[in-house]
């Protein structure tokens, strides 16, 4: 019966010391994720950062997509005939889309001087 007694002992101690070398492993284990989880959300951060210093920049670089005062952003216009023009143009906000004509006068000067003004070269 002792040296039963001394096996069960001996394989509790190989046992413990088995499951403390574990539980060792999984508290490394959850450490480095929690530190992989934070350097994630740094990295979230500056992108989204980075994200929003794009937007500004591109409201400064092309101020014309930005220019409404609905607060609508410009999705697209369409002059479909200098001659006779009309200026169509596409808006949106939020999630709903606005399509509108606009017949402009033909008796505006600018529209006499338009088809004379000549394009500088790109050569």
């Amino acid at each position: 019966m002792t040296e039963k007694s001394q096996l069960k002992e001996k394989h509790r101690g190989e046992i413990e010391q088995l499951r403390n070398g574990y539980q060792k492993e999984i508290d490394k284990a959850i450490r480095m994720a929690e530190k992989a989880d934070r350097q994630s959300k740094e990295k979230d951060s500056v992108i989204d950062k980075l994200n929003l210093h794009i937007d500004l920049l591109d409201r400064k670089a092309n101020p014309q997509r930005y220019s409404l005062s609905s607060g609508a952003e410009l999705i697209h216009h369409f002059i479909p005939n200098y001659n006779n023009p009309s200026l169509h143009i596409w808006t949106q906000v939020g999630n709903e889309k606005y399509d509108s004509i606009k017949y402009v006068d033909c008796l505006n000067p600018m529209w006499k001087i338009l088809p004379k003004m000549k394009l500088p070269s790109m050569s």
